[in-house]
């Protein structure tokens, strides 16, 4: 059976490292009204739906940095495009071979426990915002030394962030997400 989130952080760590282009592959039919098929449709078009927010950067941008995070759990890399830079972070176990780690019942990180990551390099003009299933949500931000800090106040597993200063930019995206969930 096909894991949703092994499967993300397998795409996340490919775009990370410079990918132009991914390919899922199935020995078996994904459109079959078994459960496995549809647990693995359904894997594949969540998937899908996030690599189309981030083409822009996994198709001609550029690998900027990696990003320092609060968590040791945490990989997070900024990718650069002509106007606007994208944070993917995603939460994957040292040695954990890209396989998403089974929380136990009182193992999941809490909510009240605020991911910060410290982008370098993000010009002064720039707002963070996370992109998210509904749009893009604005986030706290402050220049530091090394960057600029940003806190996601409910990360689980992972979260894309966007750093633009454009309005076409931020625009773009939010077309992007409506289009992704229609």
């Amino acid at each position: 059976a096909v894991d949703g989130e092994s499967l993300s952080l397998a795409a996340f760590s490919a775009v990370a490292a410079g990918t132009r282009g991914i390919l899922f592959t199935s020995t078996r039919r994904i459109d079959g009204d078994d459960r496995e098929s549809r647990a693995r449709a359904a894997a594949a078009r969540e998937m899908n739906l996030r690599l189309q927010v981030l083409e822009p950067w996994g198709a001609a941008g550029r690998f900027a940095a990696r990003a320092q995070t609060s968590s040791d759990e945490v990989q997070a890399f900024v990718m650069e495009a002509a106007r606007a830079r994208v944070v993917v972070a995603w939460r994957c176990v040292q040695g954990s071979q890209i396989v998403a780690r089974r929380y136990a019942g009182g193992d999941i990180p809490a909510n009240e426990a605020p991911l910060t990551v410290l982008v370098p390099g993000v010009p002064e003009a720039h707002q963070a915002w996370e992109v998210a299933p509904g749009g893009l949500r604005p986030l706290r931000q402050q220049r530091v030394t090394g960057g600029v800090s940003v806190t996601l106040d409910d990360f689980m597993t992972h979260a894309i962030v966007l750093f633009s200063g454009e309005p076409a930019v931020t625009a773009h995206v939010q077309a992007r997400i409506r289009g992704a969930a229609a």
